[in-house]
């Protein structure tokens, strides 16, 4: 306890290396619960694989299998709820495809692929697509490599982003300490560097902390925040003019 409280009176830097451990310790349970669910719902996936697959697309259609309308329902939610079904429909019965009107779903048609959510819907114009056959063997390749592939690449992107988030909260709580300073009339107990050295301690142990009991806050959530601040405020609130009376001096970033 008194190496910490030396930290964040002596220390150096702001805190920046609790920050980016953090940031990278959060993205890598986000990563493996994500693997998690792709593991989940593969055997979903190797079902419509089986179901659909082969399909052989020429001239910017499909020619095999032709005149066929085939469809399964995805029960992502396990209860049999109809919100939580999403459908993959094959139809080929028609030389033009029309715009699905289901509210969300995967629809293969003759000349244009329709990925459907409540948001949106995403079209794939097999006309600019090149001829080949898609097997239940490459397809599962596919899928794996596509899995891998966003994966690493949203992990970059997550630890930037959670960084970046820290950083923020991190800040606000600072800023927010230094005024409670001036209010409880301790302006000189700590300087904007040791706030910021509290600050960011405090938060890297909250975020880490709100995964590892299912909270999952992460980075839409500021409820993360004001914990942050009522502790930041609580150790200011408790800390006494002689913690700063030691001269060491620990190392930081």
């Amino acid at each position: 306890m008194e190496k910490i409280k030396l930290y964040i009176r002596r220390g150096k830097g702001i805190g920046l290396l609790f920050l980016l451990a953090s940031a990278v310790l959060a993205t890598m349970f986000l990563m493996i619960s994500l693997k998690s669910a792709y593991t989940e719902i593969k055997p979903e996936v190797v079902l419509v694989a089986n179901e659909f697959l082969p399909i052989t697309v020429k001239g910017g259609k499909i020619v095999e299998p032709a005149n066929a309308y085939k469809r399964i329902e995805l029960d992502f939610g396990g209860k049999g709820e109809k919100k939580d079904l999403f459908p993959v429909v094959l139809d080929t019965r028609n030389e033009v495809s029309s715009v699905p009107t289901e509210p969300q779903g995967l629809f293969i048609t003759t000349d244009t692929v329709y990925a459907v959510t409540a948001d949106q819907i995403r079209r794939l114009n097999l006309q600019t697509q090149q001829d080949g056959v898609l097997t239940k063997e490459n397809f599962a390749e596919i899928m794996d490599g596509v899995v891998g592939y966003v994966s690493s690449f949203a992990a970059m992107i997550l630890v930037a982003m959670y960084f970046l988030t820290l950083l923020l909260k991190t800040w606000l709580a600072a800023l927010l300490g230094r005024v409670a300073l001036k209010v409880m009339k301790k302006p000189e107990m700590l300087n904007m560097s040791g706030l910021m050295r509290l600050s960011a301690m405090t938060a890297a142990v909250t975020e880490l902390g709100s995964y590892f009991v299912g909270t999952g806050f992460g980075l839409t959530g500021w409820y993360t925040f004001i914990i942050i601040v009522a502790v930041v405020l609580l150790v200011l609130y408790k800390m006494q003019p002689e913690d700063s009376k030691n001269d060491g001096i620990l190392p930081g970033e």
